[in-house]
């Protein structure tokens, strides 16, 4: 009877080991990936815009100016690091192009939560891309 007490306590006691170990390797794995995001956002996107409370990727998908609706804010100041307030214009190479000033516009049909629109010259635009909140 002694005996059957204690292997009921060892395997108790195994049951606990493994749930806590599986809650410790879920926490780990999340921190992981909220690490990765931001250095996909670093290696995938060469600029980064924060605006209205969500940073965006500049793609190479042009949106014909007959999309483009409101003007939306400007970019006010460049950083090399991680963009951290609206206005903000992340760039990860050493010679950094995109201007102070630069336009952004929402886009006809598109929710800004999705994507938004930046004035590259007086006739071309270029969509970039929500890739998280700010």
């Amino acid at each position: 009877m002694r005996k059957l007490r204690f292997i009921r306590c060892n395997s108790i006691i195994k049951v606990v080991f493994v749930t806590l170990l599986s809650c410790l390797m879920l926490c780990v794995c999340s921190s992981q990936s909220q690490k990765a995001t931001s250095e996909v956002e670093a290696k995938e996107y060469v600029y980064t815009v924060a605006l209205n409370g969500y940073v965006y990727g500049f793609t190479n998908e042009l949106v014909e100016a007959e999309q483009i609706e409101n003007h939306i804010g400007e970019g006010q100041r460049v950083v090399k690091s991680k963009v951290e307030k609206n206005g903000d214009i992340g760039c990860s190479v050493s010679e950094c192009k995109a201007p102070l000033g630069i336009n952004f516009y929402s886009i006809q049909n598109i929710s800004q939560k999705d994507a938004i629109a930046v004035k590259v010259n007086e006739t071309e635009y270029i969509k970039c891309i929500k890739i998280r909140k700010l």
